[in-house]
């Protein structure tokens, strides 16, 4: 009501102070115009258009976090997909890293046992 216009307040004091007699004059108007005060007001929608608009909004909400949680899925999978590319990948480098130790260690048994002619 104060950014309205309809009181106005004291100059320079905090918390604002408004002058009794201004309440009671809007007090009086807003009887006297069978007026309610804003923040009694109704929307002028009827209980059914309220009701469409929430579960409208709880119907966009919804689809909303689905779509999320589909992006959020597909990304796993995603990554999941890679890793498992990159687990076999490690898997093949130590298959190999072990048949080139197997390979070494026999040459060195082949040379331990090799007498010299």
């Amino acid at each position: 009501m104060i950014t309205e216009g309809k009181l106005v307040p004291l100059s320079d004091t905090r918390p604002l102070q408004i002058p009794a007699q201004q309440v009671h004059e809007l007090r009086e108007q807003l009887k006297t115009q069978g007026a309610r005060p804003a923040a009694q007001q109704g929307t002028g929608l009827t209980f059914e258009q309220v009701k469409e608009l929430i579960e409208s909004f709880t119907q966009k909400a919804l689809e909303s976090a689905a779509a999320q949680q589909q992006q959020a899925l597909s990304e796993q999978q995603q990554q999941a997909q890679e890793l498992k590319q990159e687990l076999a990948a490690q898997r093949e480098r130590v298959r190999e890293l072990e048949q080139e130790l197997a390979t070494q260690k026999q040459q060195q048994k082949k040379g331990f046992f090799d007498r010299k002619k």
